[in-house]
C-alpha cells in the first residue's frame, strides 16, 4: 500500500509542475500581514495560485474579503514569490502595509 501511495504522491506532484509552461507563472507563496507577527507566512498562497498560475502576466488584488483579517488594527503588508519555469531563478513583489485593496503584478513576459 506505501508504495502505491508514493507512486501516487510522485506522479501528482510532477503533473502539478508539469502543468506550468516555461514562461507562465508558478506562485511558490504568498503572504498577507507577515510584518504583523502573523504565524502562517502562506496564507495567500492558494488565492493567489488560483489567480495567477498559468498566465503570462497577472494583476492580483489584494482583497481583505478573500483573504481575511490575520492581524486586526495593523497595516498589513503583502508578499509574493513566484517562478517562470521549473527549474528557474524565484520572482518577488513585495506590498508594504496597508496592502488591502492594492494591486501587485506578477509577470513572466519578457
Amino acid at each position: 500500500m506505501r508504495i502505491i501511495t508514493l507512486i501516487i504522491f510522485v506522479a501528482s506532484t510532477f503533473l502539478s509542475s508539469a502543468a506550468h509552461a516555461a514562461g507562465t507563472i508558478s506562485v511558490k507563496s504568498a503572504s498577507y500581514g507577515a510584518n504583523c507577527g502573523v504565524g502562517n507566512h502562506n496564507n495567500a498562497t492558494s488565492s493567489v495560485q488560483s489567480q495567477c498560475d498559468g498566465h503570462a502576466a497577472c494583476g492580483y488584488v489584494v482583497d481583505h474579503k478573500i483573504l481575511g483579517d490575520p492581524a486586526p488594527n495593523c497595516a498589513k503588508d503583502f508578499s509574493v514569490d513566484w517562478s517562470c519555469a521549473e527549474p528557474g531563478p524565484m520572482n518577488a513583489a513585495h506590498l508594504a502595509g496597508e496592502a488591502g485593496g492594492q494591486t501587485v503584478t506578477l509577470s513572466c513576459a519578457d
